[in-house]
């Protein structure tokens, strides 16, 4: 037995499939997958088709290792110009929030910034809140950014699950620098504000407005 033929009996069989349903799936007889994992090779343009279903690269069907997509990633950003790169690498944010959203295709703005390449004067904003996190992205001229924060342990039932950290909560609200404070953020939706800014806006001093968002 080759290599070739032992890696495809090895992610068949990890794919759960039979040799029949692996041939259905790639188009040929269940003689020609036995024939491939008994030292036969399948033909070249059937490759790609094969790698597809079983879920692997042409390369992995050949046994040679494959690199993590976080090393792919690297290299790839790494080779590119640097002028280009944080371009580049704005783009992989926009394919995470299509991905952690299961959007097939381009998010809202994506597409306009991807395929014109020149500068906008609209402002794209992406948000995406769900059970294992917060992911933002935001494209406007001048200010791009982007955002992910994986949802901490435990969730926010267990952080007031006694009356007394409920009791810091509602004592923390009824503070009218933090509500002057929340009220300031509030006005600014999706724009990231400093604790500068919020003290020159509600007239709070900064070491208290630094004191305030560390209670938030």
């Amino acid at each position: 037995m080759n290599n070739i033929s032992a890696q495809i009996k090895k992610f068949r069989n990890r794919k759960g499939m039979t040799q029949e349903q692996l041939g259905a799936s790639v188009g040929v007889s269940m003689q020609a997958v036995s024939k491939w994992e008994r030292g036969g090779t399948p033909d070249i343009e059937l490759l790609p088709t094969l790698a597809d279903v079983l879920g692997v690269s042409i390369d992995e069907l050949f046994g040679r290792k494959q690199k993590s997509l976080e090393e792919t990633i690297s290299e790839v950003i790494y080779a590119v110009d640097t002028k280009n790169s944080y371009e580049y690498a704005f783009e992989l944010c926009w394919a995470i929030l299509s991905g952690l959203a299961h959007i097939d295709g381009n998010i809202r703005g994506h597409h306009s910034y991807g395929n014109e390449g020149a500068n906008i004067d609209k402002c794209y904003f992406s948000k995406l809140v769900a059970d294992g996190g917060i992911a933002c992205a935001r494209l406007a001229p001048g200010f791009r950014t982007f955002f992910l924060m994986p949802e901490p342990e435990g969730s926010l039932g267990d952080k007031l699950k006694s009356i007394e950290e409920i009791q810091k909560l509602f004592e923390a609200f009824a503070d009218t620098d933090v509500l002057k404070i929340l009220f300031t953020l509030y006005e600014r939706p999706n724009t990231p504000s400093d604790a500068t800014f919020v003290s020159k806006q509600t007239g709070i001093s900064l070491k208290r407005v630094e004191q305030k968002m560390d209670v938030l």
